[in-house]
């Protein structure tokens, strides 16, 4: 398995346009096993409530990672502490949206949330990266 950061989405992906994105758009972290891409995380410490891009950018790059490989994995790795924007990343993955765009959004410690702030069971579906690292053995 190899990482790569700032990756180019029209070196990776030629042929797509991704019209939502920049002419200079990078993506955070893409993983490969045998130069096939296996994952894209887009990472974000915090978010704007109005600018959700970690949704977008999953919308833009998920179909052209899938047409070369449809097994390709997508996740925001998040560092945000507000539920509410939390919830609105959720509500664009499985189990609520089953063929989302985004597989899992991954927190990098969800008991902070949960338990230190105490939000509800809304946020049951937050994924820590100790569950990320599990799942790097299941990429193909």
């Amino acid at each position: 398995m190899t990482y790569e950061e700032e990756v180019n989405p029209y070196t990776e992906f030629p042929g797509h346009p991704f019209v939502t994105r920049s002419k200079r758009a990078k993506i955070d972290i893409v993983a490969r096993r045998e130069n096939r891409t296996v994952a894209i995380l887009t990472v974000r410490w915090r978010f704007r409530h109005d600018r959700l891009d970690v949704i977008d950018e999953a919308m833009a790059y998920a179909p052209a990672a899938r047409r070369q490989n449809p097994n390709c994995k997508v996740y925001p790795v998040l560092g945000e502490f507000d539920g509410g924007r939390l919830r609105k990343v959720l509500a664009n993955c499985p189990p609520i949206i089953p063929n989302a765009a985004i597989d899992s959004a991954i927190h990098f410690e969800p008991r902070l949330i949960t338990e230190g702030l105490q939000e509800n069971g809304t946020l049951e579906y937050l994924r820590s990266l100790a569950w990320l690292i599990s799942e790097t053995f299941r990429w193909q």
